[in-house]
């Protein structure tokens, strides 16, 4: 009797002294035993506590899957790692990480919760951060992008400089001889002229021969 006596009060220093949230949960809805550090978690006493449902303190968001979780209890199955929002004093909510046995002839659930809230913002962070580094390596590939394009374009304009200039130098080789050409044949339209009202001349002059020396 004596040793059972101080087991029950080892078991008791102990669930008083723990740094984890230590519960004793009905499936009525309500806490039946707390521990102090959910006083040092949420802000709120131990009877205030005990004194609603608990779901009252968890997130309105959380509360269906929450109840779903309740469900899977009274049936017998554990709580692993499960997680929701719990309200504080301050109208803060701290995230709570809960792993529960229940215990369907006593219809109560025993539970060990941690606040993760710390955890929770540094993956928040961690995500935030992540989202903007794939957000400058996007702007680093479309900038790079846009330089290869920008390179292609200048290469293209390059080439499109040079055949302007082979262009122009092959019409400034065709253009001397091609005037030099036109310059002839304007002497040699003159000339050939000169030469046509010569031989007109010459034929009238021969008919005029012809006629008073036959």
């Amino acid at each position: 009797m004596a040793e059972r006596k101080r087991a029950h009060e080892e078991l008791d220093r102990f669930f008083r002294l723990s740094l984890d949230m230590l519960c004793i949960a009905g499936f009525d809805g309500y806490f039946k035993r707390l521990n102090p550090a959910w006083q040092r978690t949420l802000g709120f006493t131990v009877e205030e506590l005990l004194a609603e449902p608990f779901l009252g303190f968890v997130n309105p968001e959380d509360r269906e899957a929450t109840l779903a979780e309740v469900r899977r209890l009274s049936s017998g199955d554990d709580t692993i790692a499960f997680e929701n929002r719990y309200r504080c004093k301050d109208e803060s909510y701290k995230w709570i990480l809960w792993n529960s046995t229940p215990f369907l002839h006593e219809g109560l659930i025993v539970a060990v919760a941690h606040d993760i809230t710390d955890r929770k913002r540094a993956e928040d962070q961690l995500r935030t951060q992540n989202l903007r580094l794939q957000e400058v390596a996007r702007s680093e590939r479309q900038a790079h992008e846009a330089l290869k394009q920008a390179e292609v374009q200048l290469v293209q304009a390059e080439k499109l400089t040079a055949l302007g200039q082979m262009v122009a130098g092959v019409a400034h080789e065709i253009n001397n001889p091609l005037a030099y050409i036109s310059n002839n044949i304007a002497v040699l339209r003159r000339d050939f002229g000169d030469l046509r009202e010569l031989l007109r001349l010459y034929q009238g002059a021969e008919a005029m021969v012809a006629e008073r020396c036959p």
